[in-house]
């Protein structure tokens, strides 16, 4: 998000000779870089999941969900 906006302004970064991809968490990508291909990310479910998985861990249990 942060040098995007300026190699597009200076046309090093075009849809005809790169592609743009990534993990994004805001459809405000898609105003910058129309053409940007992002995985789309839920911050807080992901950091809730790696929450539980290392309480089972600091528990010990032997058997993690991953859902």
């Amino acid at each position: 998000m942060e040098f995007l906006p300026q190699l597009m302004k200076d046309n090093i970064l075009n849809e005809q000779n790169y592609a743009v991809t990534g993990f994004a968490d805001t459809q405000l990508i898609n105003g910058i870089c129309p053409y940007a291909k992002v995985i789309s990310q839920n911050p807080s479910f992901m950091g809730e999941k790696a929450a539980e998985i290392l309480l089972a861990m600091l528990n010990d249990e032997k058997k993690i969900l991953m859902t």
